[in-house]
């Protein structure tokens, strides 16, 4: 019971202690990035906010936001000459990635606290040139995505596969971040299920090895689309730009020869593309157009199937 007392006391007074300190919401960031880099943008307050009030101002314009907010928070307890001494702070972090040169503005932020709102101030980043001393900055081994299509030539209406694929020679795929996803203009759309195909894939927790241009790697096939032409000609796909986050496994400093041998692990980066990819599509023949339509829609070589199976007209 008294310890119960102790402790209630311990955390009204800290709770006093905040709430009689000046609140302050401010901006974190670096001054300097080279371009294709990752950095942390934290906006900081040091006292407990009330639930979603947090905000920016304004849109951050030229620069991509990955992921975020995070809030994660901190609290410290202390007892100097007598006197309870606490220390909150709560912080909203975002991952973002500078693909650009120049300066860019970072906005200021607001968040509610006790019932008024604070504001941050903004800043500003410069983004140098890419660091071109090292080509490969990652350290992540060779990694690369494709967008396979089942087909390059199809036929009016005539359903086919893209299948998004990573390879990469290292087996610990962490996450992906979609920067810009292609965009299927001239096509209906239809995601597929692959999640049992995903599931086939991975052995004993390791993905299975694919044989690519000669050379062995990891894959991942992560998204599948059904696309319908809606409209002949030669249509192009875009290409699409993705962050993959993998995990590194590095050795740690050991002693001696008697130490046993700790490995940690690191997460590292790489900025992906897949390439544009042109589709031809023809019109059905003369006297199978009428007899076709409606009948292939949505099922993969479907209007070719019906081109076969259906007598001219």
């Amino acid at each position: 019971m008294v310890k119960h007392a102790f402790l209630f006391i311990f955390f009204y007074i800290a709770t006093v202690a905040i709430a009689a300190q000046e609140i302050v919401l401010k901006t974190e960031a670096p001054d300097t990035v080279t371009a294709g880099k990752l950095f942390k943008l934290t906006y900081t307050v040091n006292a407990p906010a009330e639930e979603n009030s947090f905000r920016m101002l304004e849109e951050i314009n030229g620069i991509d936001v990955l992921f975020g907010p995070e809030r994660p928070s901190t609290q410290n307890f202390s007892i100097v000459n007598g006197q309870m001494l606490s220390e909150y702070s709560l912080r909203f972090i975002f991952t973002l990635l500078a693909q650009n040169e120049g300066s860019f503005a970072l906005p200021a932020a607001t968040v509610r606290v006790n019932n008024a709102d604070y504001t941050s101030n903004a800043r500003s980043i410069m983004v140098l040139p890419p660091d071109t001393a090292s080509s490969d900055q990652y350290n992540a081994g060779k990694v690369f995505m494709l967008m396979d299509v089942s087909k390059n030539s199809v036929y009016e209406q005539e359903e086919f596969l893209a299948t998004f694929k990573i390879y990469s020679e290292i087996p610990t795929l962490k996450s992906i971040k979609i920067i810009d996803f292609p965009k299927f203009e001239g096509f209906t759309t239809r995601e597929i299920d692959i999640t049992q195909e995903i599931e086939d894939n991975v052995a004993d927790g390791t993905p299975l090895m694919e044989d690519y241009n000669g050379a062995y790697y990891y894959s991942f096939a992560i998204r599948q689309i059904a696309l319908t032409p809606t409209r002949t000609g030669m249509i192009t796909i875009g290409g699409g730009k993705f962050v993959i986050f993998i995990k590194i496994e590095t050795q740690k400093e050991t002693k001696s020869i008697f130490d046993i041998l700790k490995y940690s692990y690191r997460d590292e980066y790489k900025i992906v593309t897949t390439e544009p990819t042109v589709i031809e599509v023809k019109p059905l023949p003369a006297g199978k157009a009428e007899a076709c339509t409606g009948k292939a829609v949505n099922r993969i070589a479907g209007a070719q199937d019906c081109l076969l199976n259906t007598k001219t007209l």
